[in-house]
């Protein structure tokens, strides 16, 4: 295995530019989406099985035998998002080990190098690059990696391959992400590659960290049992922060030295997701349409906004990555909304007992949670050959396979279950992997609709009024939903 440098990738770039607050009522959910998304949703295969390695070990593809005499595979990618599928060599971390390990079995086997193609650049101008390189038909990678919603707005601009027309992808396994071909289907057609090649989607999965030395101290009881129940709601999670605050400098203002409830990142990730909405349904023929009630829309809305903008004890913040982070190591919150994978490295450096839960219902009606997630998707240019296809279709199907059987347990089971949290977070894995998701209505929106909460809520001028913010957006929401349609149709 070998990563080009960062400025052999530049200077390809380069050439192809020559040649992108009150506990609220819990409402009717008789509509509420089931979980849907791009994570491979399976938790052990049987009670008390606890090594997903030995269990997956023996599975085997349908590919033929091969030998590609050291023909080059190379993924383009941008630095951030390579780490979660490549490791060039060995250095005792167990993840990294085990993508290290994942990846020198297929090449051993198929007589292949994986090369990882850093494009040094962030989302907007990788996303760029990778069109520019199909475009110019440069023959620079055999797949791309990209941003979550970049990616997919670009592949309604015909820069990608149908992933069903691609050779020797078995797309019933296990390793695929049978929720995220479901979710990214239409009319027959997904542009986008979701499954365990890479592990990013559980890591980035956005769940509720807590502190349980604040919990026990304030007698606050843990809600573990509720989650397991299924009766773990936002309104229970309203009820438990809300109020939970302390002037802990005594300057009479809410500032980042003062004891809070709950805090959460600006752009509130997958909030609708999490309590059942999707902006963007599907109707009986699977076709796309607007996929919300108004009523239930407005009742989250209002509920969410007496939390977080008129409570002390829940807030948003405007740099989730330094303000959040600091106040729960600095054991000043009790719960924090972050991905999994975020807060791991800064929180273990501390003494602070810490749990974790998934993102609530809506209500108990609501039939599953659903944890929200953020992941690279990968693609197939459009202007690869036939030849170029069949390598590559046969090489992400094996990495798939042994991503399967090797990263993902060494992730979920070994550095989670094991290396960073207690015997009751554990449980608490098994739930998040099991509903994690990424949607269709929050990577495909350009107008706004999937992140209502974020554009309402703003530091400088929050409001609650949905209907005016519908008013103002939905003739430009159902122009975007025909363009859509007409582009998978096409």
């Amino acid at each position: 295995m070998k990563k080009c440098s960062k400025l052999l990738a530049m200077v390809l770039a380069a050439l192809m530019l020559l040649s992108s607050v009150t506990a609220c009522g819990e409402g009717d959910s008789s509509n509420t989406k089931e979980t849907t998304g791009g994570v491979v949703t399976d938790a052990p295969e049987t009670e008390g099985e606890t090594n997903l390695a030995q269990a997956r070990a023996g599975l085997t593809s349908n590919l033929p035998e091969a030998n590609f005499d050291g023909r080059e595979f190379r993924f383009y990618n941008r630095d951030w998002g390579i780490k979660f599928l490549y490791a060039e060599e060995q250095d005792g971390e167990v993840v990294n080990d085990a993508i290290f390990a994942a990846n020198s079995a297929v090449e051993e086997k198929y007589g292949v190098d994986i090369v990882a193609v850093d494009s040094g650049m962030g989302d907007v101008d990788h996303i760029a690059a990778v069109k520019r390189i199909i475009t110019s038909n440069d023959d620079a990678f055999e797949i791309a990696f990209g941003h979550d919603m970049l990616t997919p707005q670009a592949s309604l601009e015909g820069y990608f391959l149908n992933i069903y027309d691609i050779p020797h992808l078995d797309l019933t396994q296990p390793w695929w992400s049978q929720p995220g071909l479901k979710e990214f289907t239409v009319n027959d057609v997904c542009y986008l590659g979701l499954g365990s090649i890479s592990y990013m989607s559980l890591d980035q999965a956005r769940i509720i960290y807590i502190n349980e030395d604040l919990a026990e101290e304030y007698q606050i009881t843990l809600p573990y049992e509720d989650v397991l129940a299924g009766t773990w709601t936002l309104d229970k999670l309203v009820g438990m922060t809300k109020d939970f605050y302390e002037d802990l400098n005594g300057n009479s203002e809410l500032d980042a030295e003062d004891l809070y409830g709950f805090s959460t990142e600006g752009g509130c990730y997958g909030y609708l997701e999490n309590f059942g909405i999707n902006v963007i349904g599907k109707d009986e023929d699977e076709l796309l349409k607007v996929g919300f009630e108004m009523e239930k829309m407005t009742d989250v809305i209002s509920c969410v906004y007496q939390w977080l903008c008129e409570s002390k004890g829940a807030h948003m913040t405007d740099d989730a990555n330094k303000y959040e982070t600091e106040l729960f190591t600095a054991g000043r919150l009790l719960m924090g909304h972050f991905s999994l994978g975020g807060l791991l490295k800064d929180v273990r450096e501390t003494n602070i007992s810490y749990g974790l839960v998934p993102m609530p219902k809506y209500d108990e009606a609501q039939e599953n949670y659903v944890t929200s997630t953020v992941e690279h998707p990968f693609i197939f240019p459009s202007d690869a050959t036939e030849d170029k296809l069949d390598f590559a279709g046969f090489i992400v199907e094996a990495m798939s396979l042994e991503g399967y059987k090797k990263i993902f347990p060494a992730y979920y089971e070994i550095a989670l279950q094991n290396k960073y949290f207690d015997n009751q977070s554990v449980e608490m894995i098994k739930i998040i992997n099991e509903t994690a998701s990424m949607s269709f209505s929050f990577v495909y929106d350009t107008v706004g609709m999937a992140l209502p909460i974020y554009h309402m809520m703003s530091y400088t001028t929050p409001s609650d009024n949905f209907a005016s913010f519908y008013k103002a957006r939905e003739k430009q929401f159902e122009k975007m939903i025909d363009r859509i349609i007409d582009s998978f149709i096409e």
